[in-house]
């Protein structure tokens, strides 16, 4: 959705990846560079580690409940007026749910998605973080969130793939960003945070705002 058919209101970065490729680091730098940065809380969704436990039977709440969760913290900032990041994108919720849900559970998601980007728009920016799903899947072995352990790689493979291809369907009216996280160690090494976040930084002021 092109930005002046979004709601009024501050300039928007969403940050989208698969898990563990650096979503909050990325946000966190950002934050670094004087954005308002806000961050998913997992754990406030009840249904988070049961869909672990059984993706099949809880899905479609787990899917829900983040897609709201987003939704609510973005349209607050929004009314705001300010700059801010976030760690999760609405598009990325769509890439999830076209892979954990099928049928009429996927239908009515995305009736709920489309009276989402009705009232919130889209962000101003996206960036994409890339990330090969074997060093996904060592970096959540190296944070060690227990529910995470039995996570295939096929699963993040698939839902990387799902990303790429919701951000090819809005690229034509959305600035994209991409960032291969894998290479550009913006986790630990200081010049590239400040690079990286420089840039973005300078892509928000020539989007006509500081």
């Amino acid at each position: 959705m092109a930005r002046e058919e979004t709601a009024e209101g501050g300039f928007r970065i969403e940050i989208c990846g698969g898990i563990a490729s650096g979503k909050t680091t990325l946000a966190s730098v950002l934050q670094d560079c004087a954005m308002r940065a806000m961050f998913e809380d997992f754990s406030s969704n009840p249904f988070y580690e049961k869909f672990y436990l059984d993706p099949e039977k809880y899905a479609f709440e787990t899917e829900m409940v983040f897609l709201l969760q987003h939704y609510s913290l973005i349209r607050d900032q929004v009314e705001l007026g300010e700059l801010f990041c976030a760690d999760f994108s609405i598009l990325q919720d769509e890439a999830y749910a076209n892979v954990n849900l099928g049928g009429e559970r996927l239908r009515t998601f995305n009736e709920v998605v489309a009276q989402v980007r009705r009232e919130i728009g889209g962000p101003d920016i996206l960036v994409k973080l890339v990330c090969s799903p074997r060093e996904e899947k060592r970096r959540m072995e190296r944070r060690s969130r227990s529910v995470e352990v039995g996570v295939p790689v096929s699963y993040l493979s698939e839902i990387n793939s799902k990303i790429d291809e919701e951000v090819k369907r809005v690229s034509g009216s959305v600035k994209v960003v991409t960032i291969d996280s894998e290479r550009e160690n913006f986790a630990s090494d200081p010049h590239v945070r400040r690079r990286i976040g420089r840039e973005i930084r300078d892509m928000v002021v020539e989007g006509g705002r500081e």
